[in-house]
This record gives C-alpha cells, structure tokens and sequence, in this order.
C-alpha cells in the first residue's frame, strides 16, 4: 500500500500488516500460540489512534481496561480462538509480539522474555517490526514526537534488548 494512510486505509493496512507480521515459526513451534495466553492474562498495548476506523464488532473480543494509556490503551483479549483473534480485528502490539520498538530513530528493537521461540526464528520478522512502527509514526497518524513519546514510555514487561538475532542480556 502506497502514500500516505487516510482515515479509509488505516484499519486495512494495520489489519493487513499484524496478519503479515505473524511469525511463521509460531505454527510449527508447538508452543499453543503462548503469546496470546500471555496477553489474556496481561494486557495488550494499542497505539494512539488505532482504533479510530475499527468497527466495534471487529474488536469485541478486546476489553478496554485503560482507555487512556499514554495516548492509547490497554486491552485484554477475550478470544476463544486466540491464534485468530476470533476472525476479529488482531491489535498492532499482537502483529509484532515478541519485539517492540521504543523508538522510531533506533533500529534496537527489545524482545519478550515470555516468548519460546528461539531468536533466531524471531530474528526473521525484526525489520518488518520495525519498518511497521516507522510506518504508523511516518504517516502521521500523530505528531513524529508524540509517537516517540509514547513508544519510549509505554511500560513492557519482561523485555530484553534484542539485537542482530540475539538477546543482549
């Protein structure tokens, strides 16, 4: 997709992005799909202005517990069939879990410690990571600096920094 987000493309690029950004290696690992246990029992972070075009109906399997996280949100997935978010909208932190970018100028990305997989099958989806989050800062959903702010703020639980497909300890 082309030229800047409007407010037409936005939940289609992002629905389109998580679903691409999903590790392949999830499948095959044996794991259940953790990730998505792990957000049941903690929360999910969703970006200043993602849900602006989501139909309610695409995101009802999400409930807002803080609806004024830093600019965004904090959800919990309630989802029978979490590896599809119940055929439901599937939030920019869950396309990019395990990593997480606090800043848009850095190419250091952190990595959950929750997650089994092995670095170097994550390791694979590190720069769709980050060309994502440079995507939603670049097309001004908001203000470059406030984008930063809150990357840079926002709480992640466990996380480690994660460079060139490894864990720097």
């Amino acid at each position: 997709m082309e030229g800047p987000l409007t407010t037409e493309t936005r939940s289609k690029f992002f629905q389109m992005k998580s679903q691409e950004l999903e590790i392949t290696g999830c499948a095959n690992s044996g794991c259940g799909w953790a990730c998505c246990s792990f957000q049941k029992k903690s929360h999910i972070i969703i970006m200043p202005q993602e849900f602006a075009d989501i139909p309610e109906n695409d995101r009802k399997h999400l409930s807002i517990i803080d609806d004024d996280y830093l600019g965004g949100m904090k959800v919990h997935c309630n989802a029978k069939d979490t590896s599809n978010c119940d055929g439901g909208y599937k939030p920019v932190h869950c396309g990019i879990y395990p990593l997480w970018a606090k800043s848009l100028s850095e190419t250091s990305l952190y990595r959950s410690n929750k997650c089994p997989l092995p670095d170097h099958v994550v390791d694979a989806t590190a720069k769709d990571v980050l060309a994502t989050m440079q995507a939603y800062g670049r097309d001004k959903l908001i203000p470059v600096e406030e984008f930063e702010t809150f990357l840079s703020t926002v709480y992640i639980d466990n996380y480690s920094k994660f460079d060139e497909g490894r864990a720097v300890k």
